[in-house]
């Protein structure tokens, strides 16, 4: 299938890819725009640990103001490609993450009189618990 991303521009993007567990410690979501290959380290008590890398394609927009908002105010949309390490435990209905990564190819463009610019490549690094 395909999502239309109403952004600055109107991105039409694809929705494709398999899910595949070759074995029972691997995991493959081979999709676009974020693909995940998990690996299972194993179990110790109650909660399972997995490895895992990602790699994605994100287009986010917003309303800015520039300056002065009663004279410029403009939506802004910011691309991007990522590559992220990470480390997941479960435990029931609780997941906890870790994962550090490298976001490049990141392009803003705005939609009024502000100039389009590139923004620099750098590292991320996210931690959250999820219920």
């Amino acid at each position: 299938g395909v999502a239309p991303w109403d952004r600055v521009d109107l991105l039409v993007v694809p929705h494709v890819g398999a899910i595949w567990t070759p074995g029972p410690r691997w995991e493959l979501r081979l999709l676009f725009p974020r693909t995940r290959i998990s690996y299972y380290i194993g179990r110790r008590g109650r909660t399972d640990f997995w490895l895992y890398g990602i790699a994605e394609y994100t287009a986010e927009a917003w309303q800015a103001n520039i300056g002065d908002p009663t004279i410029v105010a403009d939506r802004i949309q910011i691309t991007d490609d990522r590559l992220s390490l990470g480390l997941r435990w479960d435990a029931g209905r609780h997941s906890v993450f870790v994962e550090a990564g490298y976001i490049f190819n990141r392009q803003a463009k705005f939609a009024g009189p502000t100039p389009d610019f590139d923004i620099a490549n750098c590292g991320t690094l996210r931690a959250g618990f999820r219920f």
